[in-house]
């Protein structure tokens, strides 16, 4: 990827005006990770091909993937009434549909620690659900979030189970959530939390994230009553497809 996108952007050096050669430099870009570079790429062959038909859907398909969800519908329209028997058009369109409606995440396994140490929790399981709305307002979606966890430590069964709702954000560069939830199990507590995701540039993002009685609480401790608060901050830079700290 790395010598495709230094070959593309010399030759787009040597011919600017060539909107194919800037059409494959977005898409170079856009393999790297850099969403914001690519885009702006297919929005320069746009503008040296503005009534062509790949210029267009790359540039429909940029919204989609920045999250301008409404901007997506729109052009989506466009091109399903302008090529109808385009099967790239026909998948973006669903492609559309999907981002706007109902979401579906689910994880789950088990784990097995063996040991002295203060967090082993032995046989353990756990699963999370989450469901999201389609959207209630521009950017705007509602979640349910279920979470189970059981672990057998050598004290003995603990387990927790926790059930929450709240409303999350998505635009281009900002993620964020904020919701209340409920545990219960082997403590029953009521609490709340948020997470906040921004990405600055193509290669920075920074964030941040809180609970009032933290996931991250090992299920040992909880047998004892022991519970805990969580507050946390991140930063990570990317420099291309292979190369990135956190």
């Amino acid at each position: 990827a790395a010598d495709g996108y230094r070959r593309l952007k010399a030759i787009a050096r040597d011919g600017p005006n060539y909107a194919a050669v800037r059409r494959s430099l977005a898409g170079s870009l856009n393999a790297r990770g850099w969403s914001r570079a690519a885009e702006h790429e297919a929005q320069i062959a746009a503008s040296l091909e503005p009534a062509s038909f790949q210029s267009r859907i790359m540039l429909a398909e940029y919204a989609l993937a920045r999250r301008r969800l409404e901007e997506a519908k729109v052009e989506a329209a466009r091109l399903i009434a302008a090529y109808p028997e385009s099967r790239r058009v026909q998948r973006f369109g669903r492609e559309v549909d999907a981002a706007r409606g109902w979401g579906l995440e689910a994880e789950l396994g088990p784990k097995w620690n063996e040991g002295g140490g203060a967090n082993a929790s032995g046989q353990e399981w756990s699963s999370i659900v989450r469901l999201d709305t389609p959207q209630i307002a521009p950017r705007l979606r509602l979640f349910l979030l279920e979470e189970s966890s059981v672990a057998h430590p050598p004290e003995g069964r603990v387990s927790r189970h926790r059930a929450a709702g709240g409303i999350g954000l998505r635009g281009s560069d900002v993620a964020a959530t904020i919701y209340v939830a409920n545990s219960w199990g082997t403590i029953d507590r009521g609490h709340a939390g948020f997470t906040l995701n921004w990405e600055i540039n193509d290669r920075l993002s920074v964030g941040a994230g809180g609970e009032t009685f933290s996931r991250q609480s090992p299920l040992r401790a909880l047998h004892y009553g022991i519970t805990a608060k969580s507050l946390s901050g991140w930063a990570s830079w990317r420099s291309s497809e292979s190369t990135a700290i956190s």
